[in-house]
């Protein structure tokens, strides 16, 4: 393994810079070695063991580059995109040992959990990368740029140092970036060592899916009631769809005002009885700042200290944890945001109207809604242990006019390794985006594809009638670092017709609707 990282140096005998690299793949004539963007900077012409080198891709924003070195042959690294289920990681790159003298030395470290996300001011790119810790007795030094980062329990490279922290802490970039600059890479040679596949998972363990048939078995009888509930709902909605119609003639309208009073009736029993409750967790909003400007996440309470993270100008979602003043007498408030926590100035976030929920987890196992002509029922446990299977359901049925596509998105807020399997579905597409893909998208505020931030799963058809509806189940296996597992569920019949109409608005700006199920151990 050690052979394949590479030093990086200069072809000016009088240019000391120097950096890391490391073979991520080879052909019969050379190999192909990624390195940071700024290390070619720096050296100006870069060489590899006396040999000139060839940039085959680069990118001054996410500081990647690939290099193809003719004649070297060595193994190229297995190369990870899951994350690193354990902190214990390691990295290995050149620093100095003398003045004409350059050393390979293992870095010990740990991985910080919090994953930060750069966002660029031009456009909505954007990159993640990875915080470590040099562990006791091993430092970041200058060379260590382009140095791999491998996660000790599969050996894999999750992540490429950067740039550092003073000496015991680094940024490294994750590896899935890689695919944005260099579209050759052989998909093949991402997935070595990689524990959690990011699409098709356990296909060929006959375990796995024995156990999701059985799993799936269990609940089947609920998704058939709940196909007959929804019918009988169906039939008191077209009774009062046929109510509206006829509103203007006489004989009908005290029947109209009869099913209003039924209706009225029924969703004040509901209330009641799910004992609805008032859930905030995210209740802050971006104000103040200019249109494609973001506001930084600092590490404590002043412009002087380090940026940690950035949120758009739009932003919301945002978690005060509180407030106080800092030395200058100016407030600032600790908020997480997506994985980051850190501090903001008080005078750019204002609170959001809380948001009230009428399913109680702790209560319920399914979410209903109608918006739009549409009905939207999402069926879930209402507790699981960790490493469990469950399963979940999904219906949606339009109630209005003929629409030209429908589709619903289950969407990942906390980023786990999905595992899951598709048990049943008459929709005519499911698709699985992992982690910088791009997303389907032609919202009318946002007419660029876009790269997902959270993992997501849609199922989609073209072409819905008038009443008509489809399900789809699937059994996931609950993740085994979590103590309540997030998801984020929303519909839409075409862009003009969302469900929900209200609650907290995910990437591509439509509402969605967030469940919680709790795990345990």
């Amino acid at each position: 393994m050690l052979s394949s990282i590479i030093h990086i140096e200069s072809s000016n005998k009088k240019n000391k810079s120097f950096g890391t690299g490391f073979i991520i793949d080879c052909d019969q004539d050379g190999s192909y070695v990624l390195t940071c963007q700024h290390v070619l900077d720096e050296v100006e012409t870069a060489m590899v063991e006396e040999q000139s080198v060839e940039i085959v891709a680069s990118s001054d924003f996410l500081d990647m580059a690939v290099i193809y070195v003719k004649t070297l042959r060595e193994p190229p690294l297995p190369l990870q995109l899951a994350s690193c289920n354990n902190q214990n990681v390691h990295a290995f790159g050149f620093a100095s040992f003398s003045r004409d003298l350059v050393q390979k030395k293992e870095i010990q470290a740990t991985l910080f959990e919090e994953v930060i996300e750069l966002h660029s001011k031009v456009d909505d790119s954007f990159y993640v990368v990875r915080r470590i810790k040099a562990n006791e007795d091993y430092t970041f030094e200058r060379g260590n740029s382009g140095a791999p980062l491998l996660c000790k329990r599969t050996g894999a490279v999750i992540a490429m140092i950067s740039n550092k922290e003073g000496s015991n802490i680094a940024y490294a970039i994750e590896i899935a970036s890689l695919q944005e600059i260099w579209k050759n890479l052989k998909l093949l040679r991402l997935q070595e060592g990689n524990l959690h596949k990011h699409q098709a998972f356990y296909e060929k363990i006959d375990d796995f899916i024995g156990e999701v048939e059985e799993n799936f078995e269990q609940r089947k009888n609920a998704i058939l009631t709940s196909r007959t509930q929804l019918n009988d709902m169906n039939q008191l909605q077209k009774e009062i769809h046929s109510l509206k119609t006829g509103f203007q003639e006489a004989s009908k309208f005290k029947y109209y005002l009869g099913g209003i009073a039924s209706m009225l009736l029924i969703l004040s029993l509901y209330y009641f009885f799910t004992d609805s409750v008032q859930y905030r967790p995210h209740n802050y909003k971006i104000i103040k700042i200019p249109v494609d400007d973001v506001l930084n996440i600092r590490e404590h309470q002043g412009i002087g200290y380090q940026v940690i993270g950035t949120i758009p100008y739009n932003g919301n979602n945002i978690a005060v944890i509180h407030c106080e003043e800092n030395d200058s007498g100016q407030e600032w408030c600790k908020i997480t945001y997506g994985n980051i926590t850190g501090w903001v100035s008080s005078k750019y976030i204002e609170k959001e109207p809380e948001i009230k929920y009428d399913i109680t987890p702790e209560k319920k196992n399914y979410f209903r809604t109608i918006a739009n002509n549409a009905f939207l029922q999402f069926t879930y446990p209402l507790s699981a242990k960790q490493g469990e299977v469950i399963p979940l359901s999904i219906h949606l049925q339009n109630l209005g006019a003929y629409a030209k596509r429908g589709d619903v998105t289950l969407s990942f807020p906390q980023r786990p390794q999905l595992e899951y399997q598709k048990v049943y579905s008459d929709f005519e597409n499911i698709t699985h985006y992992k982690v910088n893909d791009i997303i389907y998208n032609n919202h009318k505020d946002q007419n660029k594809s876009m790269h997902a931030i959270h993992p997501s799963i849609e199922a989609n058809k073209m072409k819905w009638d008038n009443e008509e509806q489809h399900i789809f189940g699937l059994a996931i296996k609950a993740p085994k670092n979590l103590e309540i597992f997030r998801i984020k569920v929303r519909a839409s019949l075409t862009l003009q017709r969302p469900i929900p109409n209200k609650g907290t608005l995910d990437q591509q700006a439509f509402f969605s609707k967030e469940i919680r199920i709790k795990l345990t151990k």
